[in-house]
């Protein structure tokens, strides 16, 4: 059985944000963004609490002081707790390990390192695979 423990130190957003992201556009999110609490993992907190259903539970909110959460493919689905915003690119490549510069051909950032796994975690699951197995063969 391989070892994946890396005990790697969690990397706080507060770390990376640059409030580089778009705006919230949409009059309905941005009233939603407005009546936030402190405590509320996204949209849904709201929805639940003002009109007792669940619905808008794709859109989450940062926070400086957490872990961001879980990328997602679309531009829309992480805003920012203390900004109106969403997140921008350069935020999306440190949050996903992909260097500032690189060449997504044509396809959106958000897209891309969503549907990834983060180049940083290949390389240290890479490198437990050599040194536990295949560097014993």
């Amino acid at each position: 059985m391989l070892d994946l423990k890396f005990n790697e130190p969690m990397i706080p957003f507060g770390e990376v944000v640059d409030c580089s992201g778009p705006e919230i556009k949409s009059e309905i999110s941005l009233d939603i963004w407005n009546k936030r609490q402190i405590g509320d993992s996204g949209f849904r907190n709201h929805m639940v609490r003002e009109y007792g259903k669940e619905s808008r539970f794709g859109t989450s909110y940062v926070y400086n002081d957490k872990v961001c959460p879980t990328l997602t493919t679309k531009t829309d689905c992480l805003i920012l707790f203390d900004e109106p915003k969403y997140l921008g690119t350069s935020e999306v490549c440190c949050i996903s390990s992909f260097p500032q510069d690189y060449n997504f051909a044509g396809q959106s950032p958000h897209y891309v390192c969503g549907m990834s796994v983060p180049p940083i975690m290949v390389a240290q699951i890479a490198s437990r695979i050599h040194e536990q197995w295949l560097s014993k063969i």
